[in-house]
């Protein structure tokens, strides 16, 4: 079974390093995700990911939300129900 999320947090972290005369900025978005096992048991996971990266997650769960509401797929959720 697939886990259910329970609750999600995020912080923005900005890591600086002086190797040269310029300053290098590594901006990083930490993910915590409360997620619920079968047992009932909860387990936080942790995800760090850059801004590339996370704007591509937003974009492809948009499009799984917008998909869920399509006529389509209500038609293949009251089929399963």
């Amino acid at each position: 079974e697939i886990p259910v999320l329970k609750s999600f947090d995020w912080r923005f972290d900005v890591r600086v390093a002086r190797r040269t005369a310029d300053a290098i900025f590594d901006p990083v978005y930490s993910l915590k995700f409360c997620v619920e096992k079968d047992s009932g048991e909860t387990e936080d996971r942790w995800l760090e990911v850059d801004a590339p990266t996370l704007r591509h997650m937003v974009s492809e769960l948009e499009t799984a939300l917008r998909e869920s509401k399509s006529r389509h797929a209500r038609r293949i959720f009251r089929l399963i129900r």
